[in-house]
């Protein structure tokens, strides 16, 4: 099993495997660097088709900090969402 971009582009370009599914592009950051870095600069491998995954988004808060200062922690939270996912990984 392969856990990484690198390890999945280098399993196709060894010859391991026929195929690898890796993020080229996500709809909250835009392209992913590391894939793309690998596909032009390590690795002489196409994009052969294209796999459209719709993602859902859910804000998880712990019971007990839900009760406390339910409005101001959604604010905050709601505010900066968008950077915070940018801090996720694949």
């Amino acid at each position: 099993m392969y856990t990484t971009i690198p390890e999945c582009i280098e399993a196709v370009a060894e010859g391991t495997v026929d195929y690898a599914v890796v993020p080229l592009e996500n709809a909250l950051e835009g392209s992913v660097p590391l894939t793309v870095d690998y596909l032009f600069h390590e690795a002489e491998l196409y994009v052969t088709a294209e796999v459209l995954s719709p993602i859902q988004q859910h804000l998880l808060v712990h019971p007990e900090n839900a009760a406390r200062n339910r409005s101001k922690r959604f604010i905050l939270i709601r505010m900066h969402w968008r950077n915070a996912i940018s801090f996720c990984t694949i």
